[in-house]
């Protein structure tokens, strides 16, 4: 069985690749748990990243704003869209306020991302971390369940021959803490 992962980096363009042994494979598979977003009812009520000035401003200021309503596609909508995060930004920003420093304890508190310390234990490039989150494809290959041909020698002996099949995974993992919601949308591509 042949096991890869590959690390993505989508904002400067950095990859890593590094074929992997099977124990090695469960321990990176176990890492890479899924796309870590937020669903847009908690985010308006508390700033989630606080690690570096430019985060903070757009999850502080005008959460909904920035991160979601100036992203609508259809002009008319986007209108709405816009004027609607502003009211509910601002009548919002109190309590934002409040939960700022307590949440940005907890934010430099916590332990960090399991993936991003493999990474480091693995001396790749530091512009492949200079983003808070990276793309992960890993993939695997496994022989066949089903034989693809069968024929029998001059003995009688039936032998086999079975196919590679090639899986993937690919998950967009963030390295600053996000907390799950029931409503988050979570997204794995490829095949198992």
């Amino acid at each position: 069985m042949s096991n890869y992962i590959k690390i993505s980096n989508l904002d400067n363009n950095t990859v890593w690749e590094k074929q992997l042994t099977s124990e090695e494979f469960q321990t990176v598979k176990d890492y890479v748990k899924g796309k870590h977003t937020v669903a847009i009812i908690p985010a308006i009520f508390k700033p989630l990243r606080t690690n570096n000035l430019k985060n903070f401003s757009k999850d502080f200021f005008l959460p909904t704003l920035v991160n979601h309503a100036i992203k609508v596609q259809c002009t008319v909508v986007k209108i709405f869209a816009i004027l609607t995060a502003l009211v509910l930004d601002v009548l919002t920003f109190p309590l934002r306020l409040i939960i700022v420093i307590p949440r940005a304890i907890s934010n430099a508190i916590q332990e960090e991302n399991p993936l991003r310390k493999y990474l480091i234990s693995e001396g790749v490039d530091e512009q492949l971390l200079a983003s808070d989150h990276v793309l992960v494809k890993l993939g695997w290959v496994r022989t066949s369940q089903f034989a693809t041909s069968e024929y029998t020698d001059e003995n009688g002996t039936i032998h086999k021959k079975y196919r590679q099949e090639q899986h993937w995974s690919e998950e967009n993992v963030n390295f600053i803490e996000l907390p799950i919601y029931e409503d988050s949308d979570h997204n794995i591509s490829g095949n198992n």
